[in-house]
């Protein structure tokens, strides 16, 4: 699915976290607009709660296409993770797995954003 993840809907999770239940592989990498890369990730949480599989989620700041994109750096990382993976669902990115449960974008500054754990 190439799409604008603004434009992701809950049919479109379902779709995605379908494809991923019925793959072989264990290890997957979902490269994935930062806009509700949470909300995915979140479904597939509730969905592969009770499997053995690595779900890392990747997304970038700016966009592959864009000059001085982080893309580059944020899949090199997801891909480093899966030398020695932890099963589960995560967000992989900014050097760091970040919990989708816990997890959301924010506005720091105007068109700039960051992930950060949420409180309760």
């Amino acid at each position: 699915m190439n799409k604008d993840s603004r434009l992701t809907t809950e049919d479109d999770r379902g779709d995605i976290v379908h494809s991923v239940l019925h793959e072989k592989n264990d290890f997957i990498i979902v490269t994935h607009g930062t806009f509700t890369i949470c909300q995915t990730g979140r479904a597939f949480k509730n969905a592969l709660s009770s499997s053995a599989k690595t779900v890392l989620l990747v997304g970038a700041w700016i966009p592959f296409n864009e000059p001085n994109s982080d893309a580059e750096h944020q899949m090199a990382f997801a891909l480093d993770i899966l030398k020695s993976p932890q099963v589960g669902v995560f967000i992989a990115m900014d050097n760091r797995l970040w919990d989708p449960d816990t997890t959301e974008k924010k506005e720091i500054t105007p068109d700039r954003y960051q992930l950060e754990i949420f409180r309760f």
